[in-house]
């Protein structure tokens, strides 16, 4: 598939973040899949990530599961620092 792509028009995205569930799968795999780390406001993280509740239970979930992605468990290529 990359072959038919220009250079630089796509990424790949570790395995590792591949199969995280949930918010936090969502949000390892797009920010694993942006060139470049840019900070959005929570209610555009909300409405890019289709979350199908209220943006006061988006914002819990996504305390959360950034928590999860700044462990030291969590492997580098996925790790928020």
């Amino acid at each position: 598939m990359a072959e038919l792509l220009e250079v630089g028009c796509w990424t790949t995205v570790d395995k590792v973040a591949v199969d995280y569930d949930g918010l936090r799968g969502w949000l390892a795999n797009f920010y694993a899949s942006r060139g470049k780390l840019n900070w959005l406001p929570v209610e555009t993280l909300y409405r890019l990530s289709g979350y199908e509740s209220k943006l006061s239970n988006f914002r819990d979930s996504l305390s959360n599961a950034l928590d999860k992605l700044m462990k030291s468990s969590t492997p580098l290529c996925s790790r928020i620092l």
